[in-house]
C-alpha cells in the first residue's frame, strides 16, 4: 500500500512538473503583447520584427520618427547611475533608474524612424551598455504614431 501511494505521488509530482515546464515555455514564445495603455511591448531579442509589425498593424506609420521607451536591467545602483549617465550623453531623455527587489531598472526615451536596421541597432547597443555592468535589455516600448 506504501509502495502504490508513494508511486502515486511520483506521477502527481512528475505531472506537475510538466504542466510548469509548458506554461514556461508559452510564456517564452509570447514576444510581443499590447499594454493596457496600448504600448507594443517585446521583451526578448529576435522579438523587434513582431513588435514592429503589430505597431503596423496597430496603425503607426513607421516612416515617422516614434517615440521609443528602452528597458534595462542593472544588478546595481552603481551600474544603473553609470547606464543612466551614459544613456543621457547619447541624447535620451526622460531616463530615471528605479530598484526593486535587488535589481535596478533603468528607463529611457529616444526618438526614431522605427526601421528594423535602426532597431536591431538600437537593441544591439542597449544590450552592450547593460553587459557592461552586468546587466540585461528588457526591452522597448512605443505608441503608435500615425
Amino acid at each position: 500500500m506504501a509502495f502504490v501511494t508513494t508511486l502515486l505521488a511520483i506521477v502527481a509530482l512528475a505531472i506537475g512538473l510538466v504542466f510548469v515546464a509548458t506554461l514556461r515555455a508559452r510564456a517564452r514564445q509570447r514576444h510581443v503583447y499590447q499594454d493596457a495603455a496600448g504600448h507594443w511591448l517585446t521583451a526578448t531579442p529576435g522579438s523587434d520584427d513582431d513588435a514592429l509589425e503589430a505597431l503596423q498593424r496597430g496603425g503607426a506609420d513607421l516612416t515617422q520618427p516614434q517615440a521609443i521607451r528602452c528597458f534595462l536591467r542593472v544588478p546595481s545602483r552603481a551600474g544603473a547611475d553609470r547606464v543612466t549617465m551614459l544613456l543621457r550623453s547619447h541624447g535620451f531623455a526622460d531616463v530615471c533608474s528605479d530598484r526593486r527587489g535587488g535589481e535596478w531598472f533603468v528607463y529611457a526615451t529616444t526618438t526614431v524612424v522605427p526601421e528594423r536596421e535602426t532597431m536591431t541597432t538600437l537593441r544591439a547597443d542597449l544590450e552592450g551598455l547593460a553587459q557592461s555592468v552586468g546587466g540585461t535589455c528588457d526591452g522597448w516600448s512605443a505608441v503608435a504614431v500615425r
